[in-house]
């Protein structure tokens, strides 16, 4: 859950990801599982842009 809202808050993976020392694809994967645990979808992706739902 912290993950998620840090994404949320500065609106970026791979700002997250270098605060963070992870990779962009292992905060990817951490939202992703946060959406799957909950059966919802919270964020919008695109290769530009990041809303939430």
């Amino acid at each position: 859950m912290q993950v998620f809202l840090a994404v949320v808050k500065v609106c970026s993976f791979m700002a997250v990801a270098n605060s963070l020392a992870r990779t962009k694809s292992a905060i990817s994967q951490t939202v992703t599982q946060l959406e799957k645990g909950l059966g919802i979808r919270l964020l919008y992706r695109s290769t530009r842009a990041l809303s939430l739902t």
